[in-house]
């Protein structure tokens, strides 16, 4: 910092030599000789069902810290539903876009003890950490190119393992070198929707805290059946939802509408209200779609 310092003072001086430097120009050579020289901190995900009660989160937080100081942590969510893969493969599976390339993101949902198998995906430029428990399989959705690595067994703390494992994912990038390529992970299996030409079997997958519905339907296979026909949802309870279309876009207080999230799952709303509650809706039910 003291050398960049000199070359920013050096720079000004020989500027200043033949015109006034003015603020906006300073502001701008700070940048260019500052903070070139300042290094960028890797980003560090987490993902939870520890919620925010107890230790369990801030000592994972200071674990993680005490070994790799130079590092930015950013929390997805540690409100996850107790043991729920799927919902933390929602929710991880949706923010690890918006990441940086090389972050590294550890998802700790249903984790049974110490000594439970740790596993490492490096997956489209991103690394996840997790336990041998199919989270991320769901996460990735199985996809064919995922490279997954198992951590060490030694018997010492997950959240000591954790901090090793990041420790090392900052230091190197030859996985091989350090850990074994693993071939059978656990997997656990996602229900797909089912496609028909009037209609579409689908599952909650998430309702989020305004009580909105989503659905494991994504815009395009969505957009094929639906050729700009009409639907309805008939609910578990068998209340028939109908009237609704893709062009809808005026939305009235108490109304029923559909669009998609912006990663793209098909989305139930009930304007200033909670369309889940409303109709006694809950995760994991099946709905049915019927088109026109």
């Amino acid at each position: 910092m003291t050398k960049a310092i000199f070359l920013l003072l050096g720079t000004i001086q020989q500027n200043s030599a033949t015109k006034l430097v003015e603020l906006p120009e300073i502001y701008q050579l700070f940048n260019n000789n500052v903070m070139s020289l300042v290094p960028s901190k890797r980003i560090i995900s987490l993902c939870s069902d520890f919620g925010t009660q107890d230790y369990r989160l801030s000592s994972l937080k200071a674990e993680v810290l005490k070994s790799n100081p130079q590092i930015s942590i950013l929390d997805i969510s540690h409100e996850v539903t107790p043991f729920d893969l799927t919902e933390a493969a929602f929710l991880v599976s949706n923010a690890i876009p918006h990441f940086p390339s090389q972050s590294i993101h550890v998802v700790w949902v249903f984790n049974t003890s110490d000594d439970q198998g740790i596993i490492v995906a490096k997956w489209n430029d991103q690394f996840i950490i997790a336990p041998d428990n199919g989270l991320i399989g769901l996460i990735t959705s199985h996809d064919p190119e995922l490279e997954i690595f198992r951590i060490s067994d030694d018997c010492y703390s997950y959240k000591k393992r954790i901090a090793d494992t990041i420790k090392i994912l900052l230091e190197q990038e030859q996985l091989g070198s350090y850990f074994e390529l693993m071939h059978n992970p656990v997997h656990k299996i996602s229900l797909n929707p089912v496609y028909q030409k009037d209609r579409i079997q689908a599952r909650v997958i998430y309702i989020d805290r305004y009580g909105n519905i989503i659905f494991n339907i994504k815009r395009e296979p969505f957009k094929e059946v639906c050729v700009g026909r009409n639907f309805s949802f008939n609910t578990p309870a068998h209340q028939i939802i109908s009237n609704f279309n893709l062009q809808q876009l005026e939305r009235e207080n108490g109304a029923f509408y559909v669009n998609f999230t912006d990663s793209g799952y098909l989305k139930l709303a009930l304007c200033g209200a909670e369309a889940s509650s409303t109709l006694d809706i809950k995760k994991d039910d099946t709905i049915q779609i019927l088109f026109e």
